[in-house]
């Protein structure tokens, strides 16, 4: 996502994704907790993490 509106031509799309993108709240911590806190017996193979704004 941050490299997307780089390259956007279109000004208001670029300006709406760059404040949603300020606007949203860093969940990699709260992921990497959830994981780890797991117990042993559990592999997580995959964890796809979407905002709940955005789910």
């Amino acid at each position: 996502m941050i490299e997307l509106s780089a390259d956007m031509a279109h000004d208001a799309t670029r300006n709406h994704l760059d404040s949603m993108r300020s606007s949203l709240e860093t969940i990699t911590a709260d992921a990497i907790t959830y994981s780890v806190a797991l117990p042993a017996r559990v592999n997580v193979a995959a964890l796809t993490v979407i905002p709940t704004r955005l789910g």
